[in-house]
């Protein structure tokens, strides 16, 4: 998916995968080798208040890159599934995940507890690098975050990434099963 410009949708922008539910994983949910770059995506959950510019769930080889992502009343980048530990899906090779070089601001307009970039469960081999993200709205709540690595969350390499202004954090690990990730520069 290139060169798009995707606007005044009424729930997600883009979906690659689903979520099927979040525990009994199934290899055959596994979505492999989709990019996504160079879209312009905006003012997207116009009905559904729960949706994200880009949302990847259970994939394999998933490339996120030079997108410009704002106005989304949830997370700007949602990858990953699973509210456990997740380990089934490092089983069926879910991971080798690229999120780089992506603009995403003015997100969590209207939800809570999410972020410009958000993932759940592992992504062996996953990579986030090169993002540039500011505003995520607040108000009061200190759940939006900008580099939201949540439950499960494990194997990340975040490099060279860059957080503006009015983020709640810019980024969030509460959890043990947080584990794992490599940050640096």
């Amino acid at each position: 998916i290139e060169n798009s410009y995707i606007h005044d949708i009424s729930g997600n922008g883009i979906t690659v995968g689903d979520v099927y539910g979040h525990h009994g994983y199934q290899s055959w949910w596994r979505v492999d080798n989709t990019t996504i770059r160079n879209n312009y995506i905006t003012r997207v959950g116009l009905d559904i208040f729960d949706s994200t510019a880009i949302l990847a769930t259970y994939t394999n080889g998933t490339v996120i890159d030079h997108n410009e992502v704002c106005y989304v009343p949830y997370s700007g980048v949602s990858t990953g599934w699973g509210w456990e530990d997740n380990s089934e899906a490092v089983d069926y090779e879910c991971g080798n995940l690229v999120v780089s070089n992506n603009l995403i601001h003015n997100v969590m307009k209207t939800n809570r507890d999410g972020g410009n970039f958000y993932n759940l469960g592992h992504q062996t081999n996953g990579k986030l690098f090169g993002n540039y993200i500011y505003n995520s709205w607040d108000y009061g709540n200190t759940y939006e975050n900008g580099y939201y690595l949540d439950m499960g969350s494990a194997f990340f390499e975040v490099y060279n990434n860059v957080a503006g202004a009015n983020l709640g954090y810019w980024s969030h690990q509460w959890t043990a099963s947080i584990r794992e990730n490599y940050w640096h520069d």
